[in-house]
């Protein structure tokens, strides 16, 4: 278990399966079968085996939801597609609760029937205390997303399982067993409050990761003192029950041995940059500028909203051509992603300020929808302008099909020829006059220096403006190992 893809539950009642395999097989490696074993990520957008993560072991997993790894099996456990006394170990960890009430009794006979020796089961149980702490987090969940948990939801409709009654239905299939719990159902409450409350922040699996790490990191005496969450049934066709009673203390014992020892000071720093982040995330607002009814719009956004960025990237188009059929394409295929268009009689540079004073983002990117950015280009940006606060605006090398730059920016028109040819960093000395505007189809700036109505010169297809002040010049870094494509 060297890395952590774990959540607390998850890493301890795997914990539980692991040391069952190590005191109950020293002296073979076991034939495991992990029923209703899948697991998603974090993320929620793939599913993972956690026991392939436990031993190394020949382990099999069946499951009805589908998922790609080594010896998975999608399939029911109600009717297991495996001849009698198929495995050493069979193991169901939390999946008895999301069977319905009818079929559980059958559901355990099924278990015993593919084991040749042990089953080890867990889930949680019938106790008024633990249906409190699920509903405090079922509501909590409801309140902060609007969702309802399926899990738990499911716990509420088919009712968690009685611990005398699986008791019962496993004495009727199986020779011996002894149980035990473990899991404090204080501690589950508390991590799953706090874990929740992170659901609408930014890169809130990191989040839970640090926390998760913390609370397995620090084994609380409490996990071994009632009121305890889940229960755990270990029986056998082949050992006596002294045997399995000292078997349930040798796994206890060991559960110790499996935590991480992790330094309180390695994790801490990490999970304080990430509650910062959480609440007060730095954004970046990207504004798209397009003229020709969004004849490229749809690449320039797929390349932008694929950006590999660590801040909130707000997306905004800013349509001069003032397409209705734009503003209905954007809803239906970029929901995400803002419309702004030039209002009746309107000039570009008030729309461009009506877009300034809405955007979110402490830095700005302005571009052309005919620039199609890779993927890390924004974090460049944002990495490359604010090391330096001398600077206030970024000016990236822009490339057409023939290779020639197209980028400028100069102090005055009539400088517009030799601030072209320049090819270094520009810094302002204090004998030079601030210049006024900038020209560029790609530029990434501060939001302290904002657009400055000018209608001189007015917005093109080949140029995108910003415009400074005498008070607030924009002083420029050229971004010489940068290039943008433009296709």
């Amino acid at each position: 278990m060297s890395d952590f893809p774990w959540t607390y539950d998850q890493f301890q009642r795997y914990s539980v399966l692991k040391a069952c395999i190590e005191v109950l097989f020293s002296e073979k490696s076991p034939r495991v079968l992990d029923v209703g074993g899948t697991a998603p990520d974090r993320r929620g957008e793939a599913c993972w085996l956690p026991v392939h993560k436990t031993a190394r072991i020949e382990a099999y997993v069946v499951d009805i939801i589908s998922c790609q790894g080594e010896r998975f099996i999608q399939g029911d456990g109600r009717k297991l597609p495996f001849k009698d006394n198929s495995f050493d170990l069979v193991s169901c960890l939390d999946v008895l609760e999301h069977i319905e009430e009818a079929d559980r009794e059958g559901f355990l006979q099924e278990l015993c029937r593919v084991s040749r020796d042990v089953v080890l089961l867990a889930n949680p149980f019938k106790d008024k205390e633990i249906e409190k702490a699920e509903q405090v987090v079922f509501d909590q969940i409801k309140t902060l997303a609007g969702v309802e948990h399926e899990q738990l939801k499911e716990h509420k409709a088919f009712g968690l399982p009685e611990k005398t009654g699986v008791s019962e239905a496993l004495s009727k299939n199986i020779t011996f067993g002894t149980e035990f719990s473990f899991g404090s159902l204080e501690n589950w409450l508390f991590l799953l409050s706090l874990k929740y409350s992170f659901w609408y922040k930014a890169d809130k699996e990191n989040i839970h990761e640090l926390l998760d790490r913390f609370m397995t990191s620090r084994l609380n005496p409490l996990e071994f003192e009632p009121p305890f969450y889940r229960h755990y049934w270990l029986y056998s066709h082949k050992r006596s029950m002294d045997d399995l009673v000292v078997v349930a203390e040798e796994v206890k014992t060991k559960l110790v041995d499996y935590i991480p020892k992790e330094s309180l000071l390695e994790g801490l720093p990490k999970f304080n940059r990430e509650l910062v982040r959480a609440f007060y995330p730095e954004s970046v607002s990207a504004v798209v500028v397009t003229y020709d009814k969004g004849k490229n719009i749809d690449k320039c956004l797929n390349h932008l909203l694929s950006q590999k960025v660590d801040f909130n990237l707000q997306v905004t188009v800013l349509d001069l051509s003032k397409s209705q059929d734009l503003k209905y394409k954007l809803k239906d295929f970029f929901p995400g992603v803002l419309y702004l268009s030039l209002g009746e009689d309107e000039e570009v540079n008030t729309t461009l300020l009506k877009a300034a004073a809405g955007l979110k983002g402490d830095y700005v990117l302005l571009l052309s929808e005919d620039v199609f950015l890779p993927a890390n280009s924004v974090q460049s940006f944002y990495i490359e302008l604010k090391k330096d606060a001398e600077y206030n605006l970024l000016s990236p090398v822009v490339l057409d099909d023939e290779g020639t730059e197209q980028v400028t920016f100069w102090v005055s028109r009539k400088q517009r020829k030799r601030w072209k040819k320049k090819r270094k960093t520009y810094k302002r000395e204090s004998s030079q006059k601030p210049f006024h505007w900038i020209e560029s189809e790609c530029l990434f700036f501060k939001k302290s220096a904002l657009f400055k109505q000018d209608n001189r010169y007015p917005l093109k297809r080949e140029n995108i403006f910003l415009w400074g002040n005498d008070s607030r010049p924009l002083d420029v870094v050229y971004f010489e190992e940068f290039v943008v494509p433009r296709e």
